[in-house]
Parts: C-alpha cells; sequence; structure tokens
C-alpha cells in the first residue's frame, strides 16, 4: 500500500487541525492589516478633492498677483501725476512771486 493511500492517523489530523489553525490565524491577521491598510490609504476621490483644492489656491494667487501688478501700475500713474502737479503748483507759486511786466 502506497503512503498517500493509507487512512490518516490521530497524528496525522492533530497536525492537521494545527495547520488549519495557523493559516486561520493568519487569515485573521492579514484581514487586520488589509482593514488598516483601506483605512489610512487616499482613494481616487481623495486625491481628487485636494487637486481641485490646489487648483482653486493657484487660480486665487494668479488672480491676487494680477490684482498686485494693477494696483503697482496705478501706484506709478499717482506717483507721475503727483510728480508733474507739483511741478505745475512751483511754477504756478513761482510765477505768483514774481512782479508782472507789461
Amino acid at each position: 500500500m502506497k503512503p498517500e493511500d493509507q487512512a490518516a492517523t490521530k497524528g496525522d489530523l492533530s497536525e492537521l487541525d494545527a495547520k488549519i489553525d495557523r493559516v486561520a490565524l493568519e487569515v485573521v491577521r492579514t484581514q487586520a492589516d488589509l482593514h488598516e491598510i483601506k483605512g489610512s490609504m487616499s482613494t481616487k476621490d481623495d486625491v481628487e478633492r485636494i487637486m481641485r483644492a490646489i487648483d482653486g489656491f493657484a487660480a486665487q494667487a494668479i488672480h491676487y498677483q494680477r490684482a498686485d501688478a494693477t494696483r503697482g501700475k496705478a501706484i506709478i500713474d499717482i506717483e507721475v501725476g503727483i510728480a508733474d502737479h507739483e511741478r505745475r503748483i512751483t511754477g504756478l507759486e513761482s510765477s505768483q512771486t514774481r512782479p508782472h511786466t507789461r
């Protein structure tokens, strides 16, 4: 009779039972690990939500950068106008202090 054709002994069954217990324990551990990974893993929706937020912040930054450039030009225009105004006032004041000659 071949060894594989022989009936299992109590020792064989005990050994098989222990192996099944070890496999079952590993399955439980693997399931717990998988559950933990699922809980902490980013989903595609999470990544898309983060990317939309980043895009929104980038758009705001571009808007504020353009607004600052526009304000900067307005300030330069005002400074030029003030300098020109100062020049005209100085010219008017100096013409008033000179006697009129006719």
